[in-house]
């Protein structure tokens, strides 16, 4: 069974706006403080970009989430020290 792609790109806005929501509402401390582990929003879009996409260099990551790469770096490097990111050189 497959998704349209028009489906597909909603549903996946969907979540995406639903994320970014309850991040705000976590952030503004509207629920309680817990964090789990993953604690910032571009932590997640991250996530979801390498989900749906694949191996991707910080440069694509980057341009991906209109973002620097300075500021990826230190992200991907939180998701690393978390295990959540593996960085790979290429050969």
């Amino acid at each position: 069974m497959t998704i349209r792609n028009d489906l597909r790109n909603e549903m996946c806005d969907r979540l995406v706006t639903a994320t970014t929501n309850l991040y705000d509402r976590v952030y503004l401390g509207m629920l309680d403080d817990r964090k789990g582990p993953i604690d910032k929003l571009p932590q997640l879009k991250i996530l979801m970009l390498l989900a749906d996409i694949g191996p991707l260099s910080v440069g694509q990551i980057a341009d991906n989430t209109e973002s620097t790469p300075s500021a990826m770096t230190a992200t991907l490097n939180r998701l690393e020290e978390k295990e959540l990111v593996k960085r790979e050189r290429d050969t």
